[in-house]
């Protein structure tokens, strides 16, 4: 899934690794472990293409995981990423609790403590 982890730029966002906060971390693991056996599985069909699934972007976007792939991915793939994509926009990005879209300087998904604490930065910020 993650075999374009260290490529070059100019080939694959992944070289930049996970742009999102560790509260994901678990939805994130969950989906790997889950598109990891389907692609094992697509590779046992295709044994002969070099054009696999895998991990091409994994990035928050407007408050919300995006998680792109390259390769022949499968509709059953697409699905999980769309089903978590859209859970992620009830969990806090900083601290895996339940959350809310959040509109800071960028749109965040964080609970009320975690967004308590960004318009405190926010503001620290704006005052320099």
């Amino acid at each position: 899934l993650y075999t374009d982890r260290y490529e070059d730029y100019r080939k694959t966002c992944m070289c930049w690794g996970f742009t999102v906060e560790d509260g994901w971390y678990e939805i994130i693991k969950d989906l790997s472990f889950e598109l990891e056996e389907l692609i094992v599985n697509w590779k046992k069909w295709h044994p002969w293409s070099k054009n696999w699934p895998r991990a091409s972007q994994v990035k928050e976007k407007w408050g919300v995981l995006r998680f792109y792939m390259d390769g022949n991915y499968t509709k059953k793939m697409r699905r999980l990423i769309y089903d978590v994509e859209n859970k992620s926009s009830r969990i806090c990005e900083e601290c895996g609790n339940p959350g809310n879209r959040r509109d800071l300087v960028c749109v965040q998904t964080l609970c009320d403590d975690c967004f308590k604490n960004a318009q405190m930065r926010e503001s620290i910020i704006m005052e320099n």
